[in-house]
């Protein structure tokens, strides 16, 4: 699709459930030719609607002091500001501080590290625990700055059992919906490690302020639970790596302890590769040599032959499916199963298994 089909898709699907300011933003941008002429004259990987928003709002949390940010807060509060004030104040940044947003969307990609989406992702590897009586080797592919990988030290509450240290400085609520997840604990984890092309890293304070920028106006909670998880990371942080998903994760593979049962995470990684690179990833893991299991909270589509026609049980039109896939290690075709339905920042969960 187009720059302008790009924004008005953004406008109308995950905006529209996730941001009422986004949404009235996207839209203008759509029909806006000097608006998209920004995104036109940056570089191919940065015209995802994400970024151009993001670098806006980056700007603003940089200093810059300007009504839109005013705006943003007035959002992040509860408020409904009007489509045609919103879009204004938008428009009047862009004008003011075009050059400084064309030398930012020379760098920036959308990174968020959402790290209410280990409730999700902590069921999965619960699941994996009752298969593999070892300590677990975890592997986090498209990471960000890692903070899913401290997914032992937070307290998850699916409402009918918890999981976790209950005295963690950070709390997650993940609704269930029907039964929800076995009442199961994580397996101990003894080796772990994050690759991402571009890891985030949480002690550099621009850094962080991208991953901030990246939160929609309007979710406040998000802002302080980021907050939260990166001062808990920073106490004790995981290892990152800088690489490729295909070309770098079979020698970190290779890293992980022999005593160890080797478990793959993604969350909307996978989804994001062609088709060729959804191949090859299945390909890096059938030929790892060893059991591997991964761990899949993606998009439908990554894993459409295992929903089927089944839908969650909520109104809301974009959702992620949970899924296992358990690998032998002898080259042959892995074992599949769709665990759930749940929300694309782990709000909630719709277990199916």
């Amino acid at each position: 699709m187009d720059l302008a089909e790009s924004f008005r898709f953004y406008s109308e699907n995950s905006a529209s459930t996730y941001s009422r300011t986004y949404r009235d933003i996207t839209r203008a941008i759509a029909d806006d030719p000097d608006l998209l002429s920004i995104v036109s004259d940056s570089p191919v990987d940065a015209s995802h609607p994400g970024v151009l928003l993001g670098v806006v709002r980056f700007l603003l949390l940089d200093g810059i002091d300007h009504p839109l940010g005013h705006l943003y807060r007035r959002a992040g509060a509860g408020e409904e500001i009007p489509s045609g004030e919103i879009v204004g104040e938008f428009r009047s940044f862009v004008e003011a501080h075009r050059n400084q947003i064309l030398e930012q969307m020379l760098t920036r990609r959308v990174q968020t590290n959402e790290v209410a989406r280990a409730s999700v992702l902590a069921a999965g590897l619960a699941e994996v625990g009752t298969r593999h009586n070892e300590p677990i080797a975890l592997i986090d592919v498209g990471t960000s700055a890692g903070l899913n990988l401290t997914i032992d030290r937070l307290a998850i509450d699916y409402g009918h059992h918890r999981i976790g240290p209950t005295d963690s400085t950070v709390q997650l609520r993940c609704d269930t919906l029907a039964d929800g997840p076995p009442q199961r604990p994580l397996p101990p984890i003894g080796w772990r490690v994050g690759l991402d092309r571009n890891p985030i890293d949480v002690g550099d304070p621009d850094a962080v302020r991208w991953l901030q920028a990246c939160i929609w106006p309007e979710h406040a909670d998000r802002q302080e639970r980021l907050t939260a998880a990166i001062d808990l990371f920073n106490t004790d942080p995981p290892r990152l790596v800088a690489g490729d998903a295909l070309a770098d994760l079979p020698a970190l593979m290779a890293e992980a302890p022999a005593d160890h049962h080797l478990a793959i995470m993604t969350s909307w990684v996978v989804f994001y590769f062609d088709t060729e690179g959804r191949s090859g990833f299945e390909e890096v893991l059938c030929q790892a040599g060893r059991p591997v299991s991964w761990i899949s909270a993606e998009h439908p589509s990554v894993v459409r032959r295992l929903v089927g026609k089944t839908e969650p049980q909520t109104d809301e039109g974009d959702f992620s499916a949970l899924a296992l896939l358990d690998y032998a290690g002898d080259a042959s075709h892995p074992t599949r199963e769709f665990l759930a339905w749940c929300h694309n920042h782990g709000a909630w969960i719709d277990w199916q298994l």
